[in-house]
């Protein structure tokens, strides 16, 4: 997929247009759409990466994986193992999050929000 494809994936799954999109995020009318047959320039590009929570490289098609990496291998792997010595149940949920679309995300962190403010109050 080139990256006018993987724009107008991403912004179909938020129920947006590329024009809508574009006067979103202030990009100039019709950017996008001539990116068929030229490559993106930086502006637009990072301003895309942070609406979508991607990372450039992948709009770009250098890499499969959307998701931008916090954590290098060896901190990520030291976090899952602890999760694992701790509890199963935090492991499932640890690897299940990458998973998760941006509103289901939102939505788990609300439940946790909403958890560890009836943990407080009862304390």
């Amino acid at each position: 997929m080139n990256t006018k494809e993987l724009v107008k994936d991403l912004a179909r799954r938020k129920h947006l247009s590329l024009a809508e999109l574009e006067r979103k995020l202030d990009i100039s009318n019709g950017t996008i759409g001539k990116w068929d047959k030229s490559q993106p320039s930086i502006e637009p590009l990072k301003k895309l990466a942070d609406f979508f929570n991607v990372s450039t490289d992948y709009l770009l098609g250098r890499v499969d994986d959307p998701h931008l990496n916090f954590y290098d291998d060896k901190t990520f792997d030291a976090i899952a193992k602890s999760f694992a010595a701790e509890n199963e149940t935090y492991t499932q949920l640890f690897e299940s999050l990458p998973l998760l679309s941006d509103e289901e995300l939102v939505i788990v962190n609300n439940l946790v929000q909403s958890l560890l403010g009836l943990n407080q109050k009862k304390s």
